[in-house]
């Protein structure tokens, strides 16, 4: 049975066999949960059905000789891969077709535009070597200060699409490493893949609002640093899913809730998007600023983040655990596998998570929805009072299901939880960024969401004409324009978080670029 031979190859590959000399790269490929939709629906699949998949997957037909397809590609190919195929979404045909349609809007939303290695190349000559020059510079002629000056470093690419940013670090950190430990300044292949197993374990992160690009990063940087008899590295707590501009950013106190993050959008008649209910905005206003009124005459401290993150002992503690893991040994499976067991424990710590839904009461205040008559429960410093008194309240459990909800629909990303060694007090965040500037406007163009999705909509004549459709849509199709109504309602409160936050003010003017 091909089918279940397949299967045994996939645990061969994740967990090796000594007796065979296959050694176990233990990465997320063929984990079991990677392949439940499979495995889960207990599919049974025939010989010839496996060899044709098998087939067209490796060959190809060029003047009808068939011929195999040369897989060895460049690490830095996958980032760009990645960013062609954000313009096509798989669509099954009405006869069982397989089809790749256009998606344009997936790109735009996700600002993924491919940047070539040249230019890579400059960035990392005036941001990365001049740093490391100075760190090496400083540690003198002592080999155990260059190796550790250089260990130390923390790299962050905010939004690392397929990684061709973090592959360049990685290549030029790992260089300078294998240099120090070789003393030549021409390191061969074996060590500067030891080198950079070394740098990708301790100094690149990155972060990514597409979990495809996160998947495809770590696919590009195993590649990269993998080493002949070692599993490859654990990168759950390096290469995150998230929105790196929606949430908290250092481990800053912020005095209380802003009556003005409660925003009702104003809607678009064109397009017949409702415009929200303003009396729910002044109401959840006012709850606010008397809340704080409140708070001032009995003299309390109003702060929406935990002591577990602002006051420094405490949150230093949580930033030395989450460093020993990034130091614990990854030379063998078990290694991996404790890793990641004792980094799954902390991210359920209680002090955590009190942290993490204290900043997403603070941050879905910016995305709450004033639909309807009733306003119902609001995010405020009461709820963070009952979280910390581990309230049962049953309004309490609905407003976080809520809260949770909302957080996930925008992918909040709240650096100094996300990556709690990087924002120590002694360290205070990151030594270099490296990124693609602000690319696109934050603005949702009709022709560009509705690609691959609703083709009369994209050959409309005129924008009255396409404007005429998407409001028949709510007839027709009335699923797809919740989904356009939601997504063109995120992006307004997208920017009214940029502009009101008061994280961006440098920035946030204007039409808003991300």
């Amino acid at each position: 049975d091909l089918w279940k031979k397949l299967f045994i190859t996939f645990k061969l590959v994740r967990d090796g066999n000594n007796l065979l000399g296959v050694n176990s790269f233990n990465g997320s490929l063929f984990k079991d949960e990677n392949l439940a939709i499979i495995i889960g629906k207990n599919l049974s699949v025939t010989n010839d059905i496996v060899i044709r998949v098998i087939r067209l997957l490796t060959t190809f037909k060029d003047a009808n000789i068939r011929q195999k397809i040369n897989f060895s590609i460049e690490e830095e190919e996958i980032g760009s891969i990645y960013e062609s195929l954000l313009d096509l979404k798989p669509h099954l045909a009405s006869s069982s077709e397989f089809k790749l349609m256009s998606q344009t809007m997936e790109r735009k939303s996700t600002g993924s535009y491919y940047t070539p290695k040249p230019l890579i190349d400059i960035l990392i000559r005036t941001t990365l070597q001049p740093l490391v020059e100075d760190k090496l510079k400083k540690a003198g002629n002592d080999l155990d200060k260059r190796k550790k000056v250089i260990l130390d470093l923390k790299v962050c690419d905010p939004a690392c699409g397929g990684g061709t940013f973090l592959l360049s670090a990685l290549d030029f950190l790992g260089k300078k490493l294998a240099e120090v430990k070789t003393s030549s300044d021409s390191p061969l292949e074996v060590d500067l893949r030891e080198a950079r197993r070394e740098i990708l374990q301790h100094c690149i992160y990155g972060v990514d609002v597409n979990p495809l690009a996160v998947e495809l990063a770590k696919i590009s940087l195993w590649l990269r640093a993998c080493v002949k008899n070692k599993p490859l590295n654990f990168l759950d707590n390096h290469i995150r899913c998230g929105n790196s501009l929606i949430g908290l950013g250092q481990k800053t106190e912020i005095s209380d809730i802003d009556p003005a993050a409660f925003k009702a959008i104003s809607g678009n008649p064109s397009t017949a998007i409702p415009k929200e209910n303003t009396k729910l905005q002044n109401m959840a206003r006012k709850i606010i600023r008397d809340e704080i009124k409140e708070q001032m005459k009995s003299e309390r401290r109003i702060t929406t983040i935990t002591a577990f993150m602002t006051d420094n002992r405490t949150a230093d503690i949580c930033s030395t655990k989450f460093q020993e893991i990034v130091d614990m040994s990854e030379s063998d499976p078990e290694e991996i596998k404790k890793k990641e067991d004792k980094y799954g424990e902390l991210r359920k710590n209680e002090n955590y998570l009190q942290a993490l839904n204290e900043a997403n009461i603070w941050t879905s205040a910016f995305f709450w929805p004033f639909e309807g008559t009733t306003l119902g429960e609001i995010p405020r410093y009461t709820t963070i009072e009952q979280l910390r008194n581990k309230s049962a309240d049953p309004e309490l459990l609905n407003l976080m299901e809520k809260i949770n909800i909302i957080t996930k629909e925008n992918q909040f990303f709240h650096w100094y939880i996300e990556f709690p060694e990087v924002f120590s007090t002694e360290r205070g965040g990151f030594d270099c960024i490296l990124t693609n500037p602000p690319w696109e406007t934050l603005q949702l163009k009709e022709n560009e969401y509705f690609a691959g999705l609703n083709n009369e909509i994209i050959k409309a004549k005129n924008q009255s004409e396409r404007r005429r459709l998407i409001i028949a849509l709510n007839e027709t199709n009335p699923e797809l324009f919740n989904k356009y109504k939601n997504a063109w309602k995120n992006s307004k409160k997208f920017s009214y978080f940029l502009k009101t936050s008061q994280f961006f003010n440098l920035t946030a003017r204007g039409t808003i670029n991300t």
